[in-house]
């Protein structure tokens, strides 16, 4: 991707990870359900991958805000309702603000399973 000019040298430094270790197995116990059964996690902090993930989220993210923006153009709707996208608050309404609609936002509180 570098060498065909798709990332920029800063964003290439990033994603070349030099303190990595494997990820982590842990059981997360279910105590409200009978015979607490566990739920396996794989912590993928300081992963090989977390930065590339990171990169990965983040243009999806954008993409997303870019597929509202063309919705607006190119259909005429009365309501545009949008559930459960990763558009979140950190995202400015002036991103994908329209002339011919009014934005209405009640995004999701972060929950402490979001990162």
């Amino acid at each position: 991707m570098h060498k065909d000019k798709l990332i920029s040298d800063k964003t290439k430094q990033y994603l070349i990870q030099t303190d990595v270790r494997p990820g982590r197995l842990y059981i997360l116990t279910k105590v409200h359900k009978p015979g607490n059964p566990g739920r396996p996690i794989v912590s993928s902090n300081s992963h090989p991958t977390e930065r590339i993930s990171h990169f990965v989220d983040y243009h999806d993210e954008v993409d997303e805000v870019d597929e509202v923006v063309n919705l607006l153009d190119k259909c005429a709707f009365d309501i545009l309702f949008i559930s459960e996208s990763k558009i979140d608050g950190s995202v400015s309404s002036t991103s994908f603000a329209h002339a011919e609609y009014r934005i209405i936002r009640k995004d999701r509180k972060k929950e402490a399973a979001d990162y």
